[in-house]
């Protein structure tokens, strides 16, 4: 129980400020990396977009689209880590 409380007390919230910025900047650089999956066969956002810029032949407005949903979710993503960065900041 005494080690239940210290772990839930000190060690977690600890790690948690200390590993939470280096998660959001893999997953930011996942999803801008994510394109490259497409490369070994797995069907992203860019793959969806070039087989359907096949079909349609209009491929700058799907890779337009494509470019606005990268940055809204890449912002979104970054947002996120600067309010917990900010927030953890002043714990140290």
């Amino acid at each position: 129980l005494v080690i239940d409380l210290f772990f839930s007390v000190f060690i977690i919230p600890q790690a948690t400020r200390i590993a939470l910025p280096t998660l959001f900047n893999d997953i930011i650089n996942l999803v801008k990396l994510s394109s490259l999956a497409f490369m070994l066969g797995v069907i992203d956002i860019m793959g969806a977009a070039k087989i359907e810029g096949s079909y349609t032949f209009r491929y700058f407005e799907i890779y337009a689209a494509v470019m606005v949903i990268y940055l809204v979710v890449i912002g979104i993503l970054t947002l996120i880590h600067k309010r917990i960065a900010a927030r953890n900041a002043d714990a140290y």
